[in-house]
């Protein structure tokens, strides 16, 4: 008798372990997109209006601030008169640069705030969202 309350109890345990995994994983999902849309809007503008200017940044910073603590890498790299590739790392080289047609604008967002999944499972599940933009 005390083996079917035990198992019971076990079981319900487990059921419910099980849905708070799910539930948490899908909002985990949603996240994830919701990080990789804000990055695609911030790429598109830096594209279409071939500047990342500091107020760009500000706003980029603060829709991500939202959903935790990110680290943003920033990428640009230029051609020069002879063809030749100049690569520029960081927010000080980036930002307010001038940018000329066929620039590349890489934004890499990582999130270093452990998740629920993570927490819950074991394993680094993490937010992260890397853009291109092409200056046009």
């Amino acid at each position: 008798m005390s083996a079917k309350i035990i198992g019971s109890v076990i079981s319900c345990a487990m059921l419910s372990f099980l849905v708070l995994v799910t539930v948490s994983f899908y909002i985990f999902v949603a996240e994830d997109e919701r990080i990789s849309d804000i990055c695609y809007d911030y790429a598109e503008t830096v594209s279409t209006k071939g500047e990342f200017s500091e107020e760009n940044y500000r706003l980029f910073y603060e829709a991500l601030s939202k959903y935790g603590d990110f680290t943003v890498d920033l990428v640009l790299e230029t051609r020069d008169e002879n063809g030749y590739r100049d690569v520029f790392y960081g927010y000080d080289h980036v930002v307010g640069a001038t940018l000329k047609r066929g620039d590349l604008v890489t934004i890499a967002v990582y999130c270093t705030d452990a998740s629920l999944v993570e927490r819950m499972v074991g394993r680094q599940v993490r937010c992260s969202a890397i853009k291109r933009a092409v200056i046009e």
